[in-house]
């Protein structure tokens, strides 16, 4: 399949670039991949002055009678089956100084939505592809010539159903595109969708590189939660027991067996709202989810036409147990608000136990003896 790829490439590049020449658009392309006026492409690249050498090869390999240049055919025309509709081939053709400009696009605020069908076999698949892969060129690009060598403030690219309608080259994209300044969130079902996209070794790739997971509830295959279970590690969980021995006295034991911190078993019943947090080197946590516009920071911006602004406490303030108190609409932050203190706890008395601490929520129940 590669190959056949690669040589539709090959012959659609050398279309396109004779149609660039004289200006035409992709309906003149999409007229010569099926051999109406197919000597045009030909012609121009032989007359234009301004034509790349070598570029009449791929064109000449399509023109011959056989098999392999049959496929070749079929795989360019499959790839240009999108200008069969009318709207989409109209918004591929802008007017003079109505076209895309990346440059504009990542330097400002801006947001472009590609809404498609989720059938693989969408004609609009190699569309979004294309144009996905200019956008992450194109930010590429503009970013490589900034200060530091990267976009700032980045570019975000939301990926939902990567592996269907847009089949973009993620696990490339995955290893590189941070240092770009490019985030890339990429969505999917379970790490069986990734492997049937991109094989075994390309899922490993996109699983190993995603510098953050979010796993919800729900995963029903038995091996991914298997592995994220093994990812989240293991605790020493103390239980403690009471033995009798030979000679009838009794004694108190301490054990400790190893446990998951977060089993199999309770990551599929994570309930709505919650999520597991799996980032870097860090510990994983169970966040509780809620969506952007019941923030109180947003809300408070959509009032007062700013940017949501989050209230951070002192590095001393984080460590008290007190829940900081929300902002309500017009507080400011005062230079002259007394900084909050934090107060250590007072020392322990020698042979007493440090207090319990409260059971984690993917933790099993323990003895009603043992100290959590």
């Amino acid at each position: 399949m590669a190959f056949w790829i690669g040589k539709a490439s090959a012959a659609l590049a050398s279309l396109m670039h004779a149609a660039a020449l004289e200006s035409l658009t992709m309906n003149e392309v999409y007229r010569w991949a099926h051999g109406i006026d197919d000597s045009a492409p030909e012609r121009i690249l032989t007359a234009h002055p301004g034509a790349a050498e070598g570029w009449l090869g791929p064109i000449r390999e399509i023109r011959k009678p056989g098999k392999t240049a049959d496929s070749i055919r079929m795989t360019v025309t499959r790839a240009l089956s999108w200008l069969a509709d009318p709207a989409v081939a109209g918004a591929t053709a802008p007017g003079p100084g109505e076209g895309f400009d990346i440059a504009e696009f990542v330097s400002g605020p801006n947001t472009l939505y590609m809404i498609g069908t989720g059938r693989e076999e969408a004609s609009i698949a190699p569309l979004f592809r294309a144009f996905a892969e200019y956008v992450h060129s194109g930010a590429a690009l503009v970013g490589s010539v900034q200060p530091h060598g990267r976009l700032d403030p980045p570019t975000l690219m939301a990926l939902d159903e990567v592996t269907q309608i847009c089949p973009v080259p993620l696990p490339l994209w995955m290893a590189d595109s941070a240092g770009k300044g490019i985030l890339i969130v990429a969505v999917c079902h379970g790490l069986a969708q990734l492997e049937a996209r991109w094989n075994d070794s390309g899922a490993r790739a996109i699983w190993d590189t995603a510098g953050i997971k979010v796993v919800l509830g729900g995963v029903s295959d038995a091996d991914t939660l298997d592995q994220l279970s093994q990812l989240c590690g293991e605790i020493e969980l103390r239980t403690h027991g009471r033995t009798i021995g030979h000679d009838g006295r009794r004694a108190r034991t301490v054990t400790y067996q190893p446990v998951r911190v977060l089993p199999p078993e309770l990551l599929r019943t994570l309930p709505e709202w919650r999520a597991l947090i799996l980032r870097t080197n860090l510990s994983p946590v169970v966040v509780r989810l809620r969506m952007a516009w019941s923030r109180h920071d947003y809300r408070r911006a959509r009032r007062t036409g700013g940017i949501p602004a989050r209230r951070m406490p002192p590095a001393a303030a984080r460590r008290t147990n007190e829940p900081e108190p929300a902002l309500e609409p017009g507080d400011a932050l005062s230079p002259s608000e007394p900084t909050p203190t934090w107060t250590p706890p007072p020392p322990q008395i020698g042979g007493q136990d440090p207090p319990a601490r409260p059971r984690r929520p993917w933790e099993p129940p323990a003895d009603p003896g043992d100290r959590k």
